[in-house]
């Protein structure tokens, strides 16, 4: 027995859904980090704070994102969970502070 088979594959050229964050676009380097971190938002989303939890999940500080520059020179050393808002998305990105 033997069959076949066709079929064609149309791929749509939008990479998103309108509304919706590219989480991608967001980038926090520096990262082992000492005193502070970077935020680069090349996209220009309207960011609106930032939160730092440990890894027990304890929020640790919150910031108003009206700047690139995010000092963590007052975290002990270890993992953290950066939480960051725009409108009702969320973006997490894991920082190692030094």
């Amino acid at each position: 027995n033997t069959g076949a088979c066709s079929f064609q594959l149309t791929v749509d050229p939008t990479l998103g859904i309108e509304g919706q964050i590219n989480p991608g676009s967001i980038v926090l380097y520096l990262n082992p980090a000492k005193d502070f971190v970077i935020l680069s938002n090349p996209e220009q989303i309207a960011l609106e704070k930032l939160e730092i939890f440990n890894v027990q999940g304890q929020l640790i500080k919150t910031i108003g994102l009206s700047q690139s520059a995010i000092d963590v020179s007052e975290l002990s050393s270890g993992n953290y969970l950066f939480v960051i808002y725009a409108g009702s998305e969320r973006i997490v990105k894991q920082i190692v502070k030094e």
